[in-house]
């Protein structure tokens, strides 16, 4: 089968920039993968790996949510009332909130909001559900405690990317179904919802989507 970003099907569909970075991401090994086989702790190791931010007034505030690291990021100017949790990506078997504190600085800076980055707890060694819990119960605690210390918040988030994205999902149905307080929206990016890789959409980009 011809790849269609190879082909230029997908031309007029994303920009030069992406097709070149599609292309490049395509001719790399997947994440994670050693030589042809998938390396559960590479993945680990790359995805543990901390980016900080670029502003050094960024104030960043290692804590424990009930037991689970986390960590806030709250940007120069920042409301700490409005509270975002983000969910960082990793196939729900790796990643860190750390790998992602330089983009949560600039979320934090953008929207003028503090970023939970929180450390949930990843399969195999801890399988379905203890991530949506982990999740649900960040998100009760963050209504009542700010990178400041204890106080109610003005409004939350809940984002994520890849099975971040899914988490969000997950977490927004468990919160509802148990009457929990919900956010004032969930901001899914390029979420891994579909663990069987199935969908209409899994099959039909599966040959122009990087691992």
């Amino acid at each position: 089968m011809t790849d269609p970003l190879l082909s230029g099907e997908l031309s007029g569909e994303v920009s030069g920039e992406s097709l070149e970075y599609l292309r490049q991401a395509l001719s790399t090994p997947a994440y994670g993968a050693e030589g042809n086989e998938f390396c559960l702790e590479g993945l680990r190791q790359g995805m543990a790996v901390r980016q900080a931010p670029a502003d050094s007034h960024v104030q960043c505030m290692p804590l424990l949510v009930d037991g689970v690291p986390g960590e806030w990021i709250l940007a120069p100017g920042a409301d700490p009332d409005v509270r975002l949790l983000y969910l960082h990506g990793g196939g729900y078997v790796s990643g860190t909130g750390a790998h992602y504190a330089a983009m949560a600085a600039e979320i934090s800076a953008a929207a003028r909001c503090a970023v939970l980055l929180l450390d949930y707890r990843l399969a195999p060694e801890h399988p379905f559900p203890a991530a949506i819990e982990d999740c649900c119960g960040a998100h009760e605690w963050l209504l009542n405690h700010g990178p400041t210390g204890p106080g109610p918040a003005r409004t939350t988030f809940i984002a994520g990317d890849s099975a971040g994205g899914g988490l969000v999902l997950a977490a927004l149905l468990a919160l509802r179904d148990r009457a929990r307080p919900l956010p004032a929206a969930g901001i899914a990016l390029s979420a891994f919802a579909d663990l069987t890789l199935t969908s209409r959409p899994c099959r039909a980009r599966r040959k122009t989507t990087p691992s």
